[in-house]
């Protein structure tokens, strides 16, 4: 898959919906303690997550997460451009075929955990594939 590919499929999906709804999870046990997670539920086939994603949530709220857990996604689309949250929190990403991340060229790191994800693409903000991404 070239650049100019990747491109086009993250500005048609990007378009098409973000097909993304992150929230906090309601604790169902009757204790008022907040969870240390974000949920992002995927509804479609493909999904788009960008940092912009999380206005739903109190943006005083959001150093206090410090993970964000995608569900039920088949294919993710990672837009992640634009400045990130800071403390910048751990992206847990399960059970998917397909997994595009396209970053901005000043972010230093992304925090991510891959488990049983099929393909994933990475991309740099020139639209470079990126010959030097180490996954541990």
């Amino acid at each position: 898959m070239s650049a100019g590919t990747v491109f086009i499929l993250l500005t048609v999906l990007t378009n098409i919906s973000t097909g993304l709804d992150c929230n906090i999870p309601t604790n169902t046990d009757g204790l008022k303690i907040l969870p240390d997670y974000i949920t992002c539920i995927c509804s479609g086939i493909g999904s788009v997550f960008q940092w912009s994603s999380l206005e739903s949530i109190q943006s005083d709220l959001l150093p206090f997460f410090n993970k964000i857990i995608f569900t039920n996604c088949t294919t993710l689309v990672l837009d992640l451009l634009l400045p990130p949250p800071d403390p910048l929190p751990l992206l847990v990403l399960n059970n998917m075929e397909e997994v595009v991340i396209s970053v901005s060229m000043d972010m230093a790191s992304l925090n991510i955990s891959l488990s049983n994800v099929t393909s994933v693409q990475y991309i740099g903000q020139d639209g470079e594939d990126s010959d030097q991404l180490y996954l541990y």
